[in-house]
């Protein structure tokens, strides 16, 4: 029996470079490197599309990636986050705690179009949800 798979989709670099309005999206990083979502690239898509329509899920996301990105590895082995923006436009960037450093903060803001000006809150998530390699004993 064949199963259907939807296409693989790719990080926004292979789209775009940079998004030049606020997003909200999901990202991982791997060997020190983005491999982000911006929605406004997923947008012709419903491949990894939240329970609540507004952003990706990653481990839907990270299924439908080739292996040369996900490197056979599990959706959940790279430290990853996500960026969220309210009605109000107020963000909020949800991260592993290992990548709250000012390094990956700025490629973050950079990929989702956080402007320097633009108030951020950005908040570290010790669950069991968001722990990767790094937090293995």
């Amino acid at each position: 029996m064949t199963v259907e798979r939807y296409e693989p989709i790719y990080p926004s670099k292979n789209k775009l470079n940079e998004i030049k309005e606020l997003c909200n999206g999901i990202f991982w990083f791997i060997d020190n490197e983005i491999l982000d979502f911006p929605a406004a690239n997923l947008s012709d898509t419903t491949v990894g599309l939240s329970k609540k329509g507004t952003s990706f899920n990653h481990k839907k996301v990270w299924d439908n990636l080739p292996s040369k990105i996900t490197h056979g590895k599990e959706y959940d082995y790279y430290p990853r986050g996500r960026v969220e923006i309210d009605r109000l436009g107020r963000v909020t960037i949800w991260i592993n705690p290992n990548l709250n450093d000012f390094k990956y903060l700025q490629q973050i803001k950079s990929k989702f179009g956080i402007r320097s000006s633009t108030d951020v809150n950005v908040k570290e998530d010790h669950s069991e949800h968001y722990k990767c390699y790094l937090d293995k004993d």
